[in-house]
Parts: structure tokens; sequence; C-alpha cells
């Protein structure tokens, strides 16, 4: 009887294996066209495959133990809604080798969220491994499966897998292998009973054969997505290695150019899942450099006890004294008993196990840049940040100044000499960018204030413009001040005269402060280069405005004008700023928030009318996580919930303007006059906005 290997909670078959040869059920309507999948099934796994129209599973013959649904098929024969559920119930494994089945399109199996997708080449580098899938097949990045130019592969799927992980990609997107475990969620809800796997292959219809993968890496990697769901357990099988991570994580280095290497793996097993008595000894085989040409370097025995049940399938060799930074390969063949010593090396009596690789611990150290690269957390709060390093021997954070303070374990700090720092009760002291060096014995540095520090804040209003002074001592033209982080705000024109803003007096009851900025920007017809669209002001600091989610409160009096008004802009250029204005497009008298960053700007609009011309009123913009709010007087009048910022790469900003706008003369000069600006680091609740307009009306 083959073994079967169960899950012992919930689910039943996980993988199933191959000690005997594998029953497998491969559903499709011409069995020419699926000879291709029936030949490499029996070839690489010693299978059983009985071949039929399995599209209704009552169909599927009793002692299947691996179901696989083909191609040269009709996908309709599977739109079928209890069909569909018994299908994503079963507890045999179950290999698509086609999105047409598993799509959510009508009663089809909904494996992905989205339909096939579209994808035209079978040459180059059609395929993209992902770096979940780099575990199966080696390496993320481009890979050339297929090697056949003459017509299009076009079922890909795309869309999400819910648990599961895609291991490729076309170059495009589209899914083209994906994977399940049992217990897995798929992407449109369903829960299996077992392992499932899609491995898009194409066909060309009417009977003519399926193209699998046909280059040696193409094949290697159907091989590898087929072994996630079946175990050989009559060859040497569940490798290990050490280290088995790039970075190291695993394995002891032993000298400043090499490390320590342990191999491990278990023996083949029989029908009944005990270890092959005729294995006398494992050949170990090696490669010396990155060519995956192996060659024998010794022999390990395997020791049986009296009782078989007791023998111990897992063999290990080692340690090995390797170079770092080096792609070893290697494979173990069982020697099996010819009555003397046991087959020579090589002997096709002996069982040969697998190709299989592992990477040393480089020797130049690396490091990635601070996660999380920004960080706005309450006062008072605990804050974790971490690195990830390869081969490095020591850690060393510290906090960026005048100069760099290292930092060092105790009450403020603890992780100061590992990859990860804890920043304990952070508070507005505890402000600004943090970073790691690292070192290896070779030696070699490396440090992530170049790569990418972290930023650290406290959520907390940043800037304050109370527009009650003006100080002309630095600028002729003034500056009046920012009561809270002193990012000054200076009077500018660009025409040839002088006239710039200046402080006008309250006359209106109620609002803050006995003065407000004016701008004098009536668009007069003709219009009078010294007078019209000129005067704005400019805040000379790169990081204002530079948050994730972020609050913009002012009070705006509106004297009129044309479309675009900025009442604040800040930003670069017209592909980066983040603005505020009036009388957006042909929309009179709306207000509009917008936050752009590498040429994709995101908005959320009020209705027309919402600050009308000739009175105060409070506008406030405010954006957390990805909804962004309008609100006007204290009440939100527009919302959207698909805009973000990012800070990381929209600032410093050198061009961080009032009443004026990116887009140049194309846009209005804001006409009119600003009051009690104010620019927080976090969105503010609907509660604490209509707050802020409580605080100044009477």
């Amino acid at each position: 009887m083959r073994r079967v290997i169960l899950l012992t909670a919930l689910f039943a078959v996980v993988f199933v294996s191959t000690s005997q040869g594998l029953n497998i059920a491969l559903s499709g309507t011409s069995q020419t066209g699926n000879q291709p999948i029936i030949d490499f099934l029996v070839e690489n796994f010693g299978a059983t495959v009985t071949f039929g129209d399995y599209s209704t599973p009552a169909n599927i013959p009793a002692d299947t133990e691996l179901f696989i649904v083909g191609r040269v098929l009709s996908s309709g024969a599977y739109d079928n809604a209890t069909n569909k559920a018994t299908f994503n119930a079963l507890t045999i494994p179950v290999v698509c080798f086609t999105s047409y089945v598993a799509r959510p399109d009508g009663n089809r199996w909904g494996w992905h969220s989205g339909p096939i997708g579209a994808f035209h080449t079978l040459s180059g580098n059609e395929t993209v491994v992902t770096e979940a899938g780099a575990d199966v097949f080696g390496a993320a990045g481009a890979a050339d499966w297929w090697n056949d130019a003459t017509w299009g592969f076009s079922a890909p799927g795309t869309g999400t897998v819910g648990d599961g992980q895609i291991l490729a990609t076309s170059p495009a997107g589209e899914i083209v292998v994906a994977y399940w475990k049992a217990g897995d969620t798929s992407g449109t809800g369903a829960v299996f009973g077992s392992d499932r796997l899609l491995f898009n292959v194409p066909d060309q219809g009417s009977g003519n054969p399926v193209d699998l993968p046909n280059t040696a890496a193409g094949q290697q990697a159907l091989l590898a997505a087929l072994k996630l769901i079946i175990l050989q357990e009559d060859v040497p099988h569940d490798p290990i290695a050490t280290p088995l991570n790039p970075d190291g994580s695993v394995g002891t280095p032993i000298s400043l150019t090499e490390a320590q290497v342990t191999l491990g793996w278990e023996a083949a097993l029989d029908d009944n899942s005990l270890v092959l008595p005729a294995i006398l000894r494992h050949n170990i085989y090696l490669s010396s450099t990155n060519d995956p040409n192996v060659y024998l370097v010794d022999s390990v025995d395997q020791v049986h006890n009296a009782d078989p049940s007791l023998t111990d399938p897992h063999n290990e060799y080692g340690p090995l004294t390797l170079t770092r930074g080096v792609t070893y390969y290697w494979k173990i063949e069982e020697v099996m008993d010819n009555g003397a010593d046991g087959y020579p090396a090589g002997d096709p009596n002996n069982i040969m196990g697998d190709l299989w690789s592992f990477i040393m611990v480089p020797a130049t150290v690396s490091l990635t840049a601070v996660a999380p690269a920004y960080n706005v957390v309450d006062a008072g709060n605990d804050l974790v940040v971490s690195v990830e390093g390869a081969a490095v021997d020591t850690y060393q954070w510290y906090k960026i100044g005048d100069p760099d303070v290292a930092l060092e374990n105790g009450v403020d700090y603890a992780g100061v000499n590992t990859d990860t720092l804890t920043i304990y009760d952070v508070q507005l002291a505890d402000e600004g960018y943090y970073y790691c060096v690292v070192t290896n014995s070779l030696p070699s540095t490396a440090s992530n204030r170049d790569t990418g520090p972290a930023r650290v804040m406290t959520k907390r209003l940043m800037n304050h413009y109370v527009m009650e002074s003006m100080a002309y001592d630095v600028n002729p033209n003034g500056i009046t001040p920012d009561a809270v982080s002193g990012f000054d705000m200076s009077m500018a024109s660009n025409d040839t005269g002088t006239d710039v803003p200046v402080l006008e007096a309250n006359t209106v009851p109620g609002l803050a402060g006995s003065s407000s900025l004016k701008f004098d920007n009536p668009r007069a017809t003709p219009a009078d280069p010294n007078n019209v669209d000129a005067q704005y002001a400019q805040i000379d600091e790169g990081m204002v405005a530079a948050y994730q989610d972020i609050t913009i409160s002012a009070w705006v009096y509106s004297s009129g004008g044309s479309n675009w008004n900025r009442i604040l802009d800040f930003g670069n250029n017209t592909d980066n700023y983040v603005f505020l204005c009036l009388n957006p497009g042909s929309v009179n008298n709306a207000v509009r928030f917008a936050v752009k960053v590498a040429g994709t700007e995101q908005t959320v609009t009020s209705a027309a009318e919402a600050v009308p011309v000739g009175q105060w009123t409070f506008v406030s913009a405010t954006l957390s996580g990805n909804t962004a709010r309008l609100y006007v007087n204290g009440e939100r009048v527009a919302v959207n919930t698909s805009m973000t910022n990012d800070p990381i790469s929209f600032a410093p900003t050198t061009q961080n303007w009032i009443a004026r706008s990116m887009w140049g003369e194309g846009d209005g000069y804001f006409n009119g006059m600003v009051d009690d600006l104010k620019i927080w680091n976090y969105g503010l609740s609907a509660q604490e906005v209509a707050h802020e307009y409580l605080m100044t009306v009477t």
C-alpha cells in the first residue's frame, strides 16, 4: 500500500508520495493533445496516468491520488456551481494547467480573482519568477521557459490568489504559476481541502499537443512546481544545508573568507515508509565552484536498526569549510546492496537523487534601507525599525545630528547592536533620522544612511502661520513667522514692481487675531504687469508638507478670480506637488485638494460655491492612509478613498508657495486673504476639524 501523507487536523492529503508509482487522473478531451503531459508524469514520477473527461467529478477514478486538469478541453464543461464546490473541496491534490478552468468567470473554480489575461510570446524571457517563486525555481527575475515563437500563449491568469503565492508571472504581470496549501483560501474565497497548483500551459487546440516548457530551465521549473505537491520518497529527499539563506542567517562563519556548512537529507523509503533496507551508504556529490557539475567527495554509512521501524531516515555530512559568496550544487546517491560492498558510484542500480543548491554567506557586507522608512507615532508610544544585512558581524544604530550620535541600550533604546532598533517612549526630542552601520571581519562596512535612514516624528501640529506680524530686517519684502517650527514665510512678487502681500487688519468679528495676509491679485483687463497676478509667498523649508498623512487648514477670503487659484502649492514642478485651490477648472467657487507624485495626480473636490466670494470660510483638507477628506466650516463636503502621498520621493520641495501655482501663469494667482494657516503631520479626525473651526468663530 502506497503511503499517503495526511494533515491530522482538518484536511486530508497535503502532498502525495511516489514510492511505488502515483495514480493520476488527467482530465481533457484529447489524449493526443495531452500526451506530452502524460509522458512527463511517467518519466519523472513513475506515475500511472488515467486519461479521460473528468469535468464531472463523480467520474474521477476511485483510486486517484492526484487530479490534474490538462489542456485541449472545453472550459465551459467546468462552468457548474455544484461541480465547482466539489472540485474545490477535493481532499486529493489538484493541479490545473489552464486558467480557463481556474478563472472566476461563471461557475468555474475561481482560484484567482480576475479573468485570463493577454500574454503573447513564447520565446525569450517570457516568464518572470517572483520573490516567492525564487524559493522554488532558484532565483527571482526574468526566465526563458519556452522556445517557440511560431504562435501565441493567451491564457495566463490575472488578479489575486488569496492566501496562495504567485510564483511566476508574465512580464506584464499575469499569473503563470501559483500555489496554495491545504487550508488556504482562493482568490474568490474557496477554502481548499488539499494543495493546489496552477501552472499555465498553452495549447494549439484541435487535438494538437500542448506546449510544455521546453527549455532546460522551463523543464526544471515544471518539475520543481509539481514537486510542491508530489513528494518523491523513493529517492533522497528533504535536503537541508546551512546556511540556507544568502544573508547568512543560518550557519557559523569560521574564518575571514570561509564559512561552515552541514548537509542533511532524508533517505529513500519503501512502500511502508521505512528506510529501504538495501541502502548501504550515501555518496555525497558536491561542486567546487559556481558550476553545477558535481563530484564525488565522500560517503556516509546508513545506520540500520534491528527494528526497521526505528531506523532514522535523517542523515548529515559536515561541517564543511566552503568559500563565501559561492553557489554550491550537491546531490546524494544511495549505494544499494549487491551482496558485496555495494554497487560502484554511478551504477544504475543505485538511487541517484536530484540536484540541489545553496548559496554561502557573501564576503562583502551589504545593508538595506531602514524599514519602515517613514514613522509618525503618538507621543509616548514605542517604535520599532529594522534593517536586513548580509555578511554582517556587527551592527550599530545612529541618530543623525551634528555630529551623529551612536545609540546605547538603556531606558531610551534597545537593540542598538542588532538588526532591529526599538525607541522607547517616543517624544519630540526623539524626532529625526535613524540609520545603521554594519561591519564584518574581512573587513567591510555598509551604512544605510546612504541607502535610506528612517524618519521618526510624533503626531503633532508642525506649522502655524498666525499672520499677525511682519519683519523686514532680513527680507525687505517682509517675513511672517511660523509659530511652531520656524519655517518662516517670505513675501514675494514675480513682476517688475514691488507689490508684495501685506498684512490687512481684520474687520470680520470672530476671526482669530487682528490681521490677515492679503494677496492683491485681481485679473484685470487689460492686465497691469505691476499689479495683476504677481503676489505670492514662499516657504524655504524643503520638508514642509512632506508627510504621508497630513492636515492643512486655513481661513480663506476670496475676492474673486480666475480658475485654479492656489491657496497653497508645495512642490518642485508640475509632476510633484500638494495643493489647495479654488475654482478648479470650470467649477466656480469649489475647493480642491490634490497630491501629485511622479506625475500621478489624485484629487478630492467639493461641489460648486463651497467657498463663496466675499466672505471668510474655514477650509480643511485631511489625508489619512488612503482616504482624503475636504471640510468647509467644519463640515465634510467631499471624500476620496483611494488617495495617498509618498513623502520619501515627494520631498524635499523647493517651490513652497502661498497663492501661486506650479503651472505658472496658466493658473490664476489667489486673490484675497489667508489667515491662521496650519499644517499637521497626520490626518485630523472630523471631531478635531470641527473643534478647530469652533475655536475661531463666535
